[in-house]
């Protein structure tokens, strides 16, 4: 189907530094709470000389920093809406002027001398609001989403250019098979750093042109990965050819991949798509201690070039 492409709405886990922060404004309002419950004064503010935080603001920002350790959408839309809630009604009673009865729901505030007894303060309401609303902002929020249609148009505009730039390199490459997949090789380490290990074995004649120039394209951008991403301090290539296959091997001792970029990559699905192009494949492999290994192989006919 064409048209536009979301992608998947997971909820993406929560960072370390959020829950922290969180945690840390947690652990002071349960402070407040069990000072409430236990009737421990010097637990329901950080200094004497300070005002006491009240038990519905404890409650509100123990709710609104438990949104904030959960990945799960529903869960802290569901923290960050009470919250909300128990500031909008406070907010409500200093507009009419009466209890809505929320403010000693739980516990008696017999500290207080004034009018409203237990109602957090209008700038504690309007803050926790106002937070409350962006948590829920935050775990609501959809996707970007790109028109597949002009994605496409990009991609291959891009695989355009390449085949382009691999056909002007072979047009000024040497006329033998080899010594042009070696020539890819030699471009590769001056970026490197080092020299790859190449060997080759087989009759290069059976490499016809257009065959030649894929496999030319696919080993420049499979070394192009090497360089961007492998970190390695060494690689090799290995190519072995008869008269019905192709095998390219390249390996080198790097961090490794990860199996879903190697399946969405740009570079690496271009790889693959050459392999297919010519009836045949892209593997690529991982040793359990380090490093990647690429085998490409592909058809050449049974006709030899020449």
């Amino acid at each position: 189907m064409r048209g536009t492409t979301a992608v998947a709405s997971h909820p993406e886990p929560v960072r370390a530094g959020p829950r922290v922060l969180a945690g840390l404004a947690a652990a002071v309002a349960g402070l407040a709470l069990i000072g409430w419950i236990f009737d421990v004064p010097g637990l329901t503010r950080l200094s004497p000389h300070l005002s006491s935080m009240k038990f519905n603001t404890a409650v509100a920002v123990v709710l609104l920093a438990a949104s904030w350790q959960t990945a799960r959408q529903r869960i802290a839309v569901a923290l960050a809406s009470v919250t909300g809630l128990i500031a909008v009604v406070t907010l409500l009673e200093y507009a009419v002027n009466h209890s809505l009865g929320i403010d000693q729901l739980f516990v008696a505030d017999t500290r207080s001398t004034v009018s409203g007894a237990g109602r957090m303060a209008i700038a504690s309401a309007v803050s926790l609001g106002l937070l409350a609303g962006c948590r829920v902002l935050i775990a609501t929020a959809r996707p970007r989403w790109v028109p597949t249609a002009a994605a496409a148009v990009i991609v291959a505009a891009i695989q355009e250019l390449r085949v382009t730039i691999f056909s002007l390199k072979t047009m000024t490459a040497s006329p033998n098979a080899f010594a042009r997949l070696r020539a890819c090789v030699d471009d590769a380490a001056r970026v490197l750093g080092f020299a790859p290990a190449f060997a080759a074995t087989g009759d290069p004649a059976y490499l016809t042109e257009p065959i030649l120039g894929t496999v030319e394209g696919a080993l420049r951008e499979a070394l192009s990965n090497v360089v961007r991403h492998a970190k390695a301090d060494s690689a090799s290539v290995d190519i072995s050819i008869d008269e019905t296959s192709l095998t390219v091997v390249i390996a080198d001792d790097g961090i490794g991949f990860d199996p879903a970029g190697v399946r969405h990559a740009s570079g690496t699905t271009n790889i693959r798509r050459r392999a297919e192009s010519l009836g045949g494949s892209a593997i690529w492999t991982q040793s359990a201690q380090h490093g990647t290994t690429l085998t490409w192989r592909v058809r050449t006919g049974a006709e030899p070039n020449g």
